[in-house]
């Protein structure tokens, strides 16, 4: 049988949802946890709430904003992410190497040709 991995992405951890699904729904963070220890999630990295941060040159407030996103997931459901994913899927070279820097193993952009350039999609 073929494994299928799932990625997702948790926006804001932190978030008044989060804390709704705590106090009230618990289950749903248990079943999220079961999930993660399936090994077949990937519970996906970001900025804090949602920034743009990247395109700034304040690489120390990158860096605190994705430690803090970090360890919101870890503290959540127990999994460091290493699959990056940026606000509106935002990517250059520059931003591939801060992240890359950062210790992600891979990040998910758009798929346009700037980005490709000679790799194909496939």
């Amino acid at each position: 049988m073929k494994s299928i991995s799932l990625c997702f992405q948790v926006h804001h951890p932190f978030h008044f949802h989060t804390f709704r699904f705590l106090m009230y729904e618990p289950e749903v963070l248990i079943s999220f946890r079961e999930l993660a220890d399936t090994g077949q999630v990937e519970f996906l990295g970001g900025t804090s709430s949602h920034s743009l941060i990247s395109l700034t040159n304040l690489k120390d407030e990158l860096e605190n904003q994705l430690k803090d996103y970090q360890s919101k997931i870890a503290y959540l459901f127990g999994k460091k992410p290493t699959v990056f994913v940026n606000s509106d899927l935002i990517y250059s070279d520059l931003i591939g190497n801060d992240i890359a820097d950062s210790g992600y193993q891979a990040m998910i952009t758009n798929g346009s040709r700037k980005t490709l350039i000679w790799r194909s999609p496939n």
